[in-house]
C-alpha cells in the first residue's frame, strides 16, 4: 500500500516485488500518470485522501504501508500526521512494516540558507525560498524556464508542517511498533518501524 503515491514510484517497486498495491493520491493527474506507467502490474488506485485509507482495505491487513516524499509535511496538521500513524498502527498486519520518509523541517534555516536550489539545466532553473512559523513553513517556488525571448518566471507557495523525527518515532513507539531503522538519506528523515 502507498499512501501520497503520486506518480507511482514506490508503487511501481513494490509491485515488481510481487505485492497487490493499493495506491493512493488526491490528484487526478498524478494517478493518470501512475496509471500510465502501471502496465500489468498489481496496482489498483484510488483517488482519496489517504486518512480514509481503511475504507479501501479488503480482509487482509497490509503486510507493507509506505509514505514517502514529503506526504507527511502536506498533510493539514499535527493532528492529521498522528491520526495517520495510528491509522498504520491499527491496521498494518503483525510482523508489517511501515516505511517513512519525508523531508524534516523542524531545524530553521538562517540567512540565505533558506534559498534552496532544487533543479537545473540549460533551459530550467528551480529555486525555493524558505519562511519559518510556529508549527509550518511556507515553500516560496521560483521556476525559471528558458525561452525563445529570454527567461520566463513562474512563482507559487504552499505551506508544509514541521514534523521533528524524533516526534515521529517516538509517536510510532507509543503506538506499540518497533523502530528498525532511522536515518536520513539526501535529506530526508527515513523511518521503518515494524508492527510486533
Amino acid at each position: 500500500m502507498t499512501w501520497g503515491c503520486g506518480s507511482g514510484f514506490q508503487s511501481v517497486a513494490l509491485a515488481e516485488l510481487g505485492f497487490s498495491v493499493l495506491a493512493i493520491d488526491l490528484s487526478p493527474l498524478l494517478l493518470r500518470e501512475l496509471e500510465g506507467r502501471r502496465g500489468n502490474r498489481s496496482i489498483n488506485t484510488v483517488q482519496d485522501d489517504l486518512l480514509n485509507f481503511n475504507q479501501y482495505v479488503s480482509h487482509e491487513s497490509p503486510e507493507v504501508i509506505v509514505c514517502m516524499g514529503d506526504t507527511l509535511t502536506h498533510l493539514d496538521s499535527i493532528k492529521a500526521v498522528d491520526t495517520l500513524l495510528q491509522l498504520a498502527g491499527n491496521n498494518l498486519q503483525g510482523g508489517g512494516r511501515f516505511v517513512i520518509g519525508y523531508r524534516d523541517m523542524s531545524r530553521e534555516l538562517v540567512g540565505p540558507d533558506r534559498i534552496i536550489p532544487v533543479h537545473s539545466d540549460e533551459n530550467k532553473i528551480m529555486t525555493a525560498f524558505l519562511e519559518y512559523f510556529p508549527g509550518y513553513v511556507v515553500v516560496n517556488d521560483f521556476i525559471y524556464t528558458r525561452t525563445g525571448g529570454g527567461w520566463d518566471l513562474r512563482k507559487g507557495s504552499y505551506r508544509k508542517l514541521r514534523i521533528d523525527a524524533g516526534w515521529v518515532k517516538d509517536r510510532i513507539a507509543a503506538l506499540g511498533m518497533v523502530i528498525e531503522y532511522a536515518g536520513e538519506d539526501k535529506g530526508f528523515s527515513v523511518i521503518i518501524a515494524a508492527k510486533g
